[in-house]
């Protein structure tokens, strides 16, 4: 089990000389599996529940959303040594 944290802050070109931002915050909960075939070489798969913030931009009113996403990934990794 893991968890993913990060943020960003887009920019929104309102045609005059400064640019609006906000933040936006992901927030994931993560759970996975790896099986080994040979100590180099293994195969898996994740699972993320994600809650997400999108901020509000600089020029709006107290305006912000907010949604649950899902994620899975399933991968083939190899190990050099």
């Amino acid at each position: 089990p893991g968890n993913t944290i990060s943020s960003n802050i887009p920019r929104k070109n309102t045609g005059t000389d400064s640019d609006d931002s906000r933040m936006d915050v992901v927030i994931a909960p993560t759970a996975g599996v790896s099986y080994f075939i040979t100590p180099d070489f293994c195969f898996g798969g994740e699972f993320q529940v994600g809650y997400l913030i999108f901020g509000q931009w600089d020029d709006d009113d107290d305006v912000s959303e907010s949604l649950f996403a899902t994620k899975t990934v399933v991968f083939l990794r190899y190990y050099l040594n």
